[in-house]
């Protein structure tokens, strides 16, 4: 782990996770993007995995989360000013990063959940310098709901930026848990027991985000669903994984959100979705077999 410093609109140091495989001549990198409430730390299984079969592994914890904290970005809180985009250009910063090391190698960005969104804002922005996406439990803008939640926060974040978005926590997340086994309020998750419970476990994990965290993650799911948000470089290779049940997304959304990118003229868009799975297909009981046809699809694009 290092720490690279981001520079432009909002500069701040950032924790970089790097994973190499013990290969002299490495196929390619992958660089990972989390989700929110949660850290790259995570995703040391996966990371090891690609390892594995040759791919050098790399990713930041985001502003506010995991061991990306200071005074001005303490957990659950962006920063003072922090925009979208701030977001969106810290992920091309760690990509010039990784290329000044590999400046050979193909590069693949994965994004998970925020993570997806964050990749998908992206792309519009900076797709020609990538040569595949992946994104993982994402989703399309939730119409009304979606509407009343993001002028709330709007509100909210003009006098309590900092404070506890409690109530857009309950907003946001309402009905998630429903249909699944109320062990704990983050069922959703996953139907492994074990990812679920390390998650309620992690001091990093699933607390309740800031008013103004809410307001640049919803404004950013919103961008993401925009038109103007599927027009990237039609040749780049994309691929869309799903747990059957993700309340994000699911079976019936994420090929609708698919489709919209083949109605852009995008030329290679692959969906994989997998039965009964939820939110975090990488951490499900049938992980195995996700990791296995992901990565397959990365090697062959």
């Amino acid at each position: 782990m290092e720490t690279l410093h981001i520079g432009g609109h909002a500069p701040t140091d950032v924790e970089l996770y790097r994973w190499e495989p013990d290969v002299p001549h490495p196929r390619g990198i992958i660089q990972l993007i989390h989700g929110m409430n949660e850290h790259l730390g995570r995703y040391g299984a996966f990371a090891r995995f690609l390892n594995d079969h040759g791919y050098v592994v790399a990713g930041i914890d985001q502003r506010g989360h995991g061991l990306s904290v200071n005074d001005d970005a303490p957990l659950g809180y962006f920063g003072d000013g922090v925009r979208w985009r701030d977001l969106v250009d810290d992920i091309e910063s760690v990509r010039r990063a990784l290329r000044k090391d590999y400046p050979d190698l193909p590069h693949v960005m994965l994004g998970h959940s925020m993570g997806s969104f964050l990749l998908r804002t992206y792309l519009p922005l900076y797709g020609q310098s990538v040569d595949a996406a992946v994104f993982s439990g994402t989703g399309a803008w939730p119409g009304v709901t979606g509407d009343i939640a993001l002028h709330l926060a709007t509100a909210l974040s003009r006098t309590h930026a900092r404070d506890t978005g409690t109530l857009l926590n309950a907003l946001g997340f309402a009905g998630y848990n429903r249909g699944f086994e109320h062990r704990t309020q983050f069922d959703w998750l996953s139907r492994n027991h074990e990812n679920v419970d390390a998650y309620v476990a992690d001091p990093l994990c699933g607390q309740t985000p800031s008013n103004a965290f809410f307001l640049q993650v919803l404004t950013g799911i919103k961008m993401a669903n925009s038109d103007i948000a599927f027009h990237i470089p039609s040749e780049l290779p994309l691929l869309f994984i799903s747990g059957e049940k993700d309340p994000v997304g699911g079976a019936h959304t994420v090929p609708a959100v698919a489709q919209r990118y083949r109605d852009a003229d995008v030329t290679s868009v692959a969906t994989l979705i997998f039965d009964d799975d939820r939110h975090e297909v990488l951490f499900e009981t049938d992980r195995n077999d996700v990791w296995a046809q992901t990565l397959t699809w990365i090697a062959e694009h």
